[in-house]
């Protein structure tokens, strides 16, 4: 759902600098420039949201975490969400 949403602002702001542009006599060769930067950097953006290896509520619901326990003296200290092991 990020990446469509992040999609459609990409959209929405080249079509934008293209009418600022085309208004204002810029070149052809200059929007399509600015067109495949803002797809790439709309891209790279979200390819990084989706590949951050932190688990989330619906990792947590689907049962693809584990609770980690931190104890000192058999005292529990701290607690960490982590992946289960796929093997």
């Amino acid at each position: 759902m990020d990446f469509v949403i992040t999609l459609l602002i990409v959209i929405a702001w080249f079509i934008g600098v293209c009418i600022v542009a085309w208004q204002s006599g810029g070149s052809t060769s200059g929007v399509i420039a600015i067109l495949l930067l803002s797809i790439s950097s709309g891209l790279f953006v979200n390819y990084n949201n989706y590949n951050n290896n932190q688990p989330s509520a619906l990792d947590v619901y689907r049962g693809n975490t584990t609770l980690e326990i931190t104890s000192v003296n058999g005292v529990p200290k701290d607690t960490i969400v982590v992946f289960k092991n796929k093997n």
